[in-house]
């Protein structure tokens, strides 16, 4: 079942269990945060994902850890929209974010991911940057 993937997948995050969870991810999958931040971009294959976005994250945040509350999945075929909320400590204060996750799986691997987050946070919460008026 597609969506039960992508709830055992945000539930091994959340517990901590990042084996677990890379477990549920294809070697050649893809991930893509949108927008403009040091990490938004599209990461190719899982070692990228891996190298360049999801350790680089970890850093950002206390104990490399967050807590995921996941409140909803929508799931047609290989699709699975999950709609969560996202809790750390940031770098540079409470990195609290909602988020809309777009999944493709199959054969209960997650092919590709998009994030859709309030990058502002990203920039304000991990990053320390200001929000200015123009």
């Amino acid at each position: 079942d597609n969506r039960k993937v992508v709830v055992d997948f945000f539930g091994h995050i959340s517990a901590g269990d990042f084996d677990s969870a890379t477990a549920l991810l294809s070697d050649n999958m893809a991930w893509t945060l949108t927008g403009t931040t040091p990490l938004s971009g599209t990461y190719k294959p899982l070692t990228s994902v891996q190298e360049n976005f999801l350790g680089p994250f970890a850093g950002l945040v206390e104990d490399g850890h967050i807590e995921m509350d996941l409140l909803e999945t929508i799931a047609d075929g290989e699709r699975v929209i999950a709609l969560l909320n996202g809790k750390a400590k940031g770098k540079f204060g409470d990195y609290n974010n909602t988020y809309c996750h777009v999944f493709r799986v199959r054969d209960g691997k997650v092919l590709d991911v998009t994030e859709f987050c309030d990058t502002v946070m990203i920039e304000t919460a991990l990053y320390g940057n200001k929000v200015v008026p123009a």
